[in-house]
């Protein structure tokens, strides 16, 4: 007789299960008043432990159960939350083993891992062929994609190959609507399922079980096991690891469908180098120095590699980003994690090559942990990124900074003179009578004119002055470092005077020439639109002026019934 018990409360699925062994214990032991019925000691997984225990009947002395209870023996290791043999210790333990197979295994050892998975719990069952279907195409076909079978059984998967969905639709609907499809006999299938039992029954399977594989509560295939040499009832467990293998299936497609997609991104944007050879460098993970290097590596960076392996990653940067980059692998080291990232090499005459690194794993090697590296070239990748850059922010017939980049230049410009108060000016220079130069030589004319123009407002401002075009034959002028308003008019007549140069196209000389607008910060605005617009209208004034000159804004500007005036500068 036990004593000292502690009572515990048993979920209703493993009363149940308890109970039933307790009545088959009956007949052994009987009493005529009320007393307990034992079991032997079970292992039982509560919600945070595993303890062994005795299950317990309560029975009055008219063989009525009255009660239940299970008492702790011993505490295990946490597992779950039902009742469980040595068999289905071994089966957890097999799906622990499988998971961390899978989770361990790349895109590259996919299906090996899948013909793993099959393999070991085909024959952990006792069955006779395991397998994997997926969705093909446009989810219309399944395949059969992965196949174990016994020794002495036929494959089946060279004959199971765009199969069309349709033709099961008994077998598809009871996948969609459970978490499992149990068939103990073929033979004995519904008649509603004709069309399953003449596909199953020329493949000689007696029974089967099938467990859906779902993607975002999609099916995208199913994973099943087949009994052909004798009729078999699929137990608790079989359900339990077929759907458990079900959602490994679908978390390894789903890794495979990400990386497939990173790829793809990926080839976009490295099209023009993605075939070139890469460096790869192996390191002592403990002293970080190099160990050993490919032919890649030695022209990547110019050294020998008897030189590399006296050197460490760190070695090979430029002297101020060494502690960033040993900063980097100190992380990568402490983690554990697989790292990739973007670093300068310094080559061995010095100059600096950007590569895209890439921490390939660990592995031991005489008793040392090594790490692998891959370092891509990716001198042409930043090259087209500054290119599509440039392109983005500057004009295309002038290479002047456009519309968008000059903006941004103003508003950093204007953000630093309201905190510092120094001054600056905006330039609107529209060109006069560009129209006819169009009309009589042609556009191709007039954009040499004002290819041209472009190059004389350049080479008359100084480094710190900055010019945009901002339309057909509208440039701006941002004047940095202004002393007043007589330094911003000063350059404005520069500008004017080398625009009025002559400029011969097809034999014809040609007199250009501008009109000017100018607008001074803070006196006629605080921010970049008002400014651009006040100098604007300040241009506007000069052509209605006659054109050809210069005017500073003022309020008259604003009033458009003011008469237009001579230049104010």
């Amino acid at each position: 007789m036990i004593t000292s018990r502690r009572v515990v409360v048993l979920p209703a699925f493993q009363c149940s299960r308890l109970r039933r062994q307790c009545r088959r214990m009956e007949a052994e032991s009987e009493n005529s008043a009320a007393s307990s019925t034992g079991i032997s000691p079970r292992i039982m997984r509560l919600s945070d432990r595993v303890l062994t225990v005795h299950g317990m009947r309560k029975m009055s002395s008219d063989k009525l159960e009255i009660g239940f209870d299970a008492i702790p023996r011993a505490v295990g290791v946490d597992t779950g939350c039902e009742v469980i043999d040595a068999q289905h210790r071994q089966l957890i333990q097999l799906l622990n083993s499988l998971a961390a197979d899978f989770m361990a295994a790349t895109t590259g050892d996919f299906d090996l891992a899948i013909d793993r998975i099959l393999q070991r719990s085909g024959d952990f069952f006792g069955a006779d062929r395991a397998y994997v279907f997926l969705k093909q195409g446009d989810g219309t076909l399944v395949s059969n994609t992965h196949e174990w079978c016994r020794d002495g059984i036929e494959p089946q998967i060279d004959v199971l190959q765009n199969v069309p969905i349709d033709a099961t639709p008994w077998w598809w609907a009871q996948i969609k609507a459970h978490e499992h499809l149990l068939i103990p006999d073929v033979k004995a299938m519904p008649a509603e399922a004709a069309l399953e039992r003449s596909v199953l029954e020329p493949l000689g399977i007696q029974s089967l079980c099938v467990f859906p594989v779902r993607q975002q509560d999609e099916i995208v295939g199913f994973v099943g096991f087949d009994a052909v040499r004798a009729q078999r009832d699929w137990t608790a467990d079989v359900v339990e690891f077929g759907i458990t293998t079900g959602k490994l299936i679908a978390i390894a497609l789903e890794r495979s469908r990400m990386h497939q997609a990173l790829q793809e991104s990926e080839r976009r944007y490295r099209t023009l180098f993605e075939s070139l050879a890469d460096a790869v460098i192996v390191t002592d993970s403990q002293s970080r120095r190099i160990t050993d290097a490919n032919r890649q590596a030695v022209a990547l960076t110019g050294w020998t590699k008897a030189e590399l392996r006296s050197r460490t990653l760190t070695d090979l940067s430029p002297p101020e980003l060494v502690e960033q980059v040993r900063r980097q692998f100190a992380t990568f080291s402490a983690t554990d994690q697989v790292m990739m990232a973007e670093l300068l090499v310094q080559h061995r005459d010095g100059h600096r090559i950007p590569v895209e690194i890439h921490s390939a794993g660990h592995y031991v090697a005489g008793g040392r942990s090594m790490t692998v590296g891959v370092l891509r070239d990716i001198s042409e990748r930043k090259r087209v990124e500054r290119q599509i850059l440039h392109m983005a922010q500057h004009d295309a017939l002038t290479d002047l900074p456009n519309r968008a980049l000059f903006g941004h230049l103003v508003e950093s410009v204007l953000s630093v003179a309201l905190r510092d108060r120094s001054r600056f000016a905006l330039l609107f220079v529209d060109l006069d009578d560009l129209k006819p130069v169009n009309d009589r030589f042609g556009h191709g004319c007039g954009d040499v004119l004002l290819k041209e123009i472009a190059t004389r407002i350049r080479r008359n401002l100084r480094a710190s002055d900055t010019p945009a075009r901002i339309g057909g034959d509208e440039f701006v002028i941002l004047v940095r470092n202004l002393g007043g308003r007589r330094d911003a008019v000063n350059v404005a007549e520069k500008i004017r005077a080398a625009i009025a140069i002559p400029y011969a196209i097809e034999e014809q000389m040609l007199q250009p020439s501008a009109s000017i607008g100018i607008a001074l910060f803070p006196e006629h605005g605080q921010d970049v639109f008002t400014l651009v617009q006040r100098a604007d209208k300040a241009m506007y004034r000069v052509k209605a002026a006659g054109k050809n000159g210069i005017a500073v804004y003022d309020d008259t500007d604003d009033d458009p019934s003011a008469p237009a005036t001579a230049s104010n500068a």
